[in-house]
């Protein structure tokens, strides 16, 4: 018996005495160290003792149980082209070779795995779509068992990939004194207002000045620089 079950047929070569059976795994088969019994006779009748342990040293343990993946997420929230996004996920178990990791239905080539986490990188070129990062994980652990495809982030984090290039309009430059010109002392107030909410605020000069602070509303997008003459 192999693994608690009976296996046949059992080979012998009558020239060198050498035995061999085979067990395939099984769905219903116990995991852990495969436990192993030989009751065996020979051709006069004589029965050997039962022999349950290897000679040799050598063992095998079955695994069955599909491999999962924990704290899976994706960083940084937001990129643009130029940047990589990063997918890092933890495996239960060591995985066999390399995970096939799909982001934006490309096939990630940079995907590595140390001390039981794996980082997955993907490059945001001129080809990528804007919107969401999508991303799908297959994997299998040592033993061959294939975990359940992963292509949601346990934490709820999502990046978003941005390609548009900001612009600005609606550019007004007015003075405390206007309609008259600015003296000595007058303020001259730059407005306009950016496509899209800035990472920074924006560099501005005015009369050849460089202007700070330049104050940008968040929510209508609307910036300001103002000058004191």
């Amino acid at each position: 018996t192999i693994a608690g079950v009976s296996v046949t047929p059992v080979t012998c070569d009558d020239t060198t005495n050498v035995c061999s059976a085979v067990h395939t795994v099984g769905a219903g088969d116990t995991e852990g160290d495969v436990g192993i019994s030989i009751v065996f006779l020979d051709v006069a009748g004589n029965t050997g003792a039962p022999v349950t342990s290897v000679s040799d040293g050598s063992s095998v343990a079955i695994d069955i149980a599909p491999p999962r993946l924990s704290h899976v997420f994706v960083y940084p929230s937001l990129v643009c082209r130029g940047m990589s996004v990063y997918l890092e996920f933890v495996p239960s178990e060591p995985v066999y070779m390399r995970p096939d990791v799909m982001i934006c239905g490309e096939r990630v080539d940079v995907v590595y795995c140390d001390a039981g986490i794996c980082v997955a990188v993907a490059a945001i070129t001129n080809a990528t779509q804007q919107g969401l990062v999508t991303f799908a994980i297959d994997f299998s652990d040592v033993a061959g068992n294939a975990g359940e495809t992963v292509s949601d982030t346990t934490d709820g984090s999502v990046t978003v990939i941005d390609t548009t290039v900001p612009t600005i309009d609606r550019i007004e430059l007015v003075s405390s004194t206007s309609p008259h010109p600015a003296g000595v002392g007058a303020e001259i107030t730059l407005t306009f207002t950016a496509s899209e909410t800035l990472a920074a605020d924006p560099s501005v000069t005015i009369a050849g000045v460089s202007v700070t602070p330049v104050t940008c509303d968040d929510t209508t997008n609307v910036c300001s620089a103002v000058h004191t003459v």
